[in-house]
């Protein structure tokens, strides 16, 4: 067996690393115009310049890409949680957690607006690994406060995240970080 044969139908090899990105890329630029519903496969084909066969060689529909995607952007998202772990810095955490929506702001924005189970399940996933960097480790608050002070801050760190979307993203991650600190502890 060649190299070359050896490489073929390897999942993560780069040329199929490369053509899953492209296919991705392609939804998300079709999102641009279209809701997803409207998307069909033929329609990703063509903005990829591939063709049907290389399409289900790596998804199984238009909505397994978006899947892929909404998956992969929340592995990125844990892994930002718990390689933050180590800081009690919530200023660190929220400029990376910002990052990452710019970076993937269309994916972001489906989730926030179309795939509300999707977004329920990464706001319960966060919370067993955000709660003590939110919520102060203050004695005279009692865990049914905490409770409610986290909800309210997560919420109100969607709340901003979906407005930063809407509004083009003019703000840079690190104004969105201050923002938040100056209302939430300078204040």
């Amino acid at each position: 067996m060649n190299r070359r044969n050896k490489m073929v139908g390897t999942k993560n090899n780069r040329r199929a690393q490369l053509t899953k990105k492209n296919i991705q890329d392609a939804l998300i630029h079709l999102m641009s115009d279209k809701n997803i519903n409207n998307i069909s496969v033929t329609d990703i084909c063509k903005t990829a310049d591939i063709n049907r066969g290389t399409f289900y060689a790596h998804f199984v529909d238009v909505a397994d890409c978006m899947n892929h995607m909404e998956k992969e952007t929340a592995d990125e998202l844990f892994s930002i949680l718990e390689n933050d772990k180590q800081t009690d810095s919530v200023e660190v955490l929220l400029q990376a957690i910002f990052e990452l929506v710019k970076k993937n702001n269309k994916v972001f924005n489906f989730i926030l607006t179309e795939d509300q189970d999707f977004l329920a399940n990464i706001l319960s996933t966060t919370k067993q690994k955000f709660f003590n960097q939110l919520v102060p480790d203050d004695d005279t608050l009692s865990m049914s406060e905490k409770q409610f002070l986290y909800e309210y801050t997560l919420n109100g760190v969607v709340g901003m995240i979906r407005h930063w979307i809407k509004s083009d993203m003019k703000e840079s991650p690190k104004t969105l970080t201050s923002y938040f600190n100056k209302w939430c502890y300078q204040s």
